[in-house]
């Protein structure tokens, strides 16, 4: 018996040094197709299909490109969720009306963990922004400053305000930004003036960012002067004996 178990010892180990060890099989993704095939930027999608794996947050994404080596767009898509069999995600804000993208999934650092392409369809257009006014027109460091407007979207982290120096003969005037608002509403930005040049003029840029849209909008007709805060004014409070 035990001269048995030394030869089945021996094929085993003769086996595993020749290379007889198990092979593990790595399938390719394979994109289906997508539900829907069409629509616009800031709805949700399904990419259909197989093998997708497990989400790896260093290397998985999804995303939408056309064009070629000259003017090509490329544009990764918000994910909702990641199963090996479906993926949903937000078709990027930044696609055009009326153009085709490629839509592909790569599942990790490998070069096979490419899926192939399927095109989707931009067919219809999103409603853009708008801003109409601001006041008050004039302004110094820490003044609250209204924007009223249309389809601003409810804030994204990646909103922001410039603020370009218009026509200042004799003066050095620099621009400003602000990314930070007091609130942020489809009609309505509230925020402090930040500092800027004393005695300019600008014109208020608004970077509006939504799930559908984005686009960077001046203010119509309007400018804001900056002046000089104004001058403490300070009492001397004397006894009554002194008065």
């Amino acid at each position: 018996m035990k001269s048995k178990f030394l030869v089945l010892l021996v094929i085993v180990l003769t086996a595993l040094l020749l290379g007889a060890q198990p092979v593990l099989a790595t399938f390719q993704p394979v994109l289906s197709y997508l539900n829907p095939a069409s629509g616009k930027a800031g709805q949700q999608i399904s990419l259909v299909g197989s093998h997708f794996g497990a989400y790896d947050p260093n290397f998985g994404y999804v995303a939408f490109s056309r064009g070629s080596s000259s003017s090509y767009e490329f544009y990764y898509a918000p994910l909702v969720y990641w199963t090996d069999t479906e993926i949903v995600v937000t078709v990027p804000a930044m696609v055009a009306f009326g153009k085709n993208y490629s839509v592909q999934m790569r599942r990790s650092a490998y070069f096979q963990d490419y899926s192939n392409a399927v095109l989707f369809r931009v067919d219809a257009a999103p409603i853009p922004a708008s801003v109409l006014q601001m006041a008050p027109e004039y302004v110094t460091l820490g003044t609250t400053e209204v924007i009223t407007g249309t389809n601003l979207g409810n804030g994204d982290a990646r909103n922001k305000i410039h603020f370009g120096p218009w026509v200042n003969p004799g003066l050095t005037c620099y621009g400003g930004m602000t990314d930070t608002f007091e609130s942020w509403t489809p009609t309505q930005i509230v925020y402090k003036i930040p500092a800027l040049e004393v005695g300019c003029t600008y014109i208020a840029y608004v970077w509006v960012y939504r799930e559908d849209w984005a686009g960077v909008l001046a203010v119509p007709n309007q400018i804001l002067h900056y002046q000089a805060p104004p001058t403490p004014v300070f009492k001397l409070f004397l006894p009554m004996i002194f008065r």
